[in-house]
C-alpha cells in the first residue's frame, strides 16, 4: 500500500471543468445543444484539405506551425511575431494564465462566464476574482477595473460572453484598458466573435497595437467547425509572454492543415456564419413568441436567464435532447440544425 501522490494545494483545491454532455440518452440519437459546437461538418474546401493531407500523417508537424502563424498575421495585418497557435482558445487562455499568475497572485475575470476560468486560477495558484455582470448580463468593467489590485497579474475578458452572449464594444474595451496598468496581462477570448455584429463588438486584433498588454483569443473550433481538432490562435505583443508557457507541436499536422484551407475559404465561412446567425434569430423569435425571455445574443446559443435550468436541462434530456445549465444563473442552449432545433422547441 503506498501514499496517494502528492499534488499542490492549489492544484487540489481547483474546480474541474466539466464539459457539455454527449452520447445518447435513452437509446435515442441526441441533439447536441450542450458544447456550441457547430452543426455542421467542416467547410467542403476544408474537407478536401485535409483529407489530400492523410498520407503526410507519418511526419512531425512544423514544431511553431511557421505557416499557419504567417497566413494568420497576413489575415490581421499584424506582425507573425505577435501571432502564436494552440490547441483551442481555451488552452491558450490557461497557457497566459499560466505565464502571469502563481499563488498569492490574483485572476480577475467575469461571472457567469466560462467555467474554464475558474480551472485555471486553481492549477496556477492563483486566487480567482469573479466579478458578477451586470443585470443586463453585460461585463460590469468599472467593477472590475475597480477590483485590480497590486496582486492582480491578469484579467479575462469574453466577448461574446459564454453563455450571456454579451459583448464588449471597441469603445468600452478602450477605456477599460485605460484604467487598468499596463502591467496586468488582459485577455480577451473571442471564440464566438465570428458570430457577432462588428459593429457594436470590439475586434481585438485591430487594438493590441495600441495597448501592450492586450493578447486576442481566438479558435477555428466554433464558426469554422473544427472543435475536434483543437486548433486556436493568439495575437498581441504578450504573446512572447505565452509562448515561455507553450511546448513545440502546439497544433497536430492535420489541423494546421485545416486551419490553413479554413484562412483560404473566407466566402465559404460567411455562408456558414449567415446560417448560423439567421438560425439563432429564428429560435429566438420562436422563444419569445412562446413566452420565453431570450434576450438577443452574439453568439452561436441561446441564453434562458433565470430559469431552474439544472431541472430543465434534466427534463430536456429525457426527451433526448442536450443543453448546458448554469445555475443558479440560466440554461444555454446551443443553436443547432432546424432539425435539432425544432427538437428542442418540442421537449420544451
Amino acid at each position: 500500500m503506498t501514499d496517494a501522490v502528492k499534488v499542490k494545494d492549489s492544484v487540489a483545491a481547483a474546480q474541474e471543468y466539466v464539459a457539455g454532455k454527449q452520447g445518447t440518452t435513452g437509446g435515442l440519437p441526441p441533439a447536441r445543444l450542450a458544447a456550441n459546437e457547430c452543426p455542421y461538418p467542416p467547410l467542403p474546401s476544408v474537407i478536401e484539405a485535409m483529407t489530400g493531407a492523410m498520407g503526410t500523417l507519418h511526419r512531425y508537424p512544423h514544431p511553431t506551425g511557421a505557416k499557419l502563424v504567417g497566413a494568420i498575421a497576413a489575415r490581421l495585418e499584424v506582425d507573425p511575431a505577435e501571432v502564436t497557435i494552440g490547441p483551442g482558445a481555451g488552452a491558450l487562455c490557461e497557457r497566459a494564465v499560466l505565464a502571469t499568475c502563481g499563488p498569492g497572485d490574483e485572476l480577475i475575470f467575469p461571472w457567469p462566464s466560462f467555467p474554464g476560468y475558474q480551472s485555471y486560477a486553481g492549477v496556477s495558484g492563483a486566487t480567482p476574482v469573479k466579478v458578477p455582470l451586470r443585470e443586463d448580463g453585460a461585463h460590469d468593467l468599472a467593477a472590475m477595473a475597480a477590483a485590480v489590485t497590486p496582486r492582480t497579474k491578469a484579467i479575462i475578458l469574453c466577448s461574446p460572453n459564454n453563455p450571456t452572449g454579451t459583448v464588449v464594444s471597441a469603445e468600452e474595451l478602450t477605456a477599460f484598458l485605460g484604467a487598468v496598468p499596463t502591467g496586468v496581462l488582459v485577455i480577451l477570448d473571442e471564440a464566438y466573435v465570428e458570430f457577432a455584429d462588428p459593429a457594436v463588438c470590439a475586434q481585438g486584433h485591430r487594438m493590441v497595437h495600441d495597448h501592450p498588454n492586450l493578447v486576442s483569443l481566438r479558435t477555428f473550433s466554433k464558426a469554422y467547425g473544427l472543435a475536434g481538432l483543437r486548433a486556436g490562435y493568439a495575437v498581441g505583443r504578450p504573446v512572447a509572454v505565452v509562448k515561455k508557457a507553450q511546448t513545440p507541436f502546439q497544433i497536430n499536422a492535420l489541423g494546421q492543415v485545416a486551419a490553413l484551407a479554413c484562412l483560404a475559404a473566407q466566402r465559404e465561412l460567411d455562408d456558414r456564419v449567415a446560417e448560423v446567425v439567421a438560425e439563432r434569430e429564428w429560435l429566438r423569435a420562436q422563444l419569445v413568441e412562446r413566452g420565453h425571455h431570450a434576450p438577443p445574443v452574439h453568439g452561436n446559443f441561446i441564453w434562458l436567464p433565470g430559469v431552474d435550468s439544472v431541472e430543465m436541462a434534466r427534463k430536456l434530456e429525457a426527451h433526448a435532447v442536450l443543453t448546458r445549465p448554469q445555475a443558479p444563473f440560466g440554461l444555454r442552449v446551443t443553436v443547432g440544425t432546424r432539425v435539432e432545433n425544432e427538437r428542442f422547441l418540442a421537449a420544451l
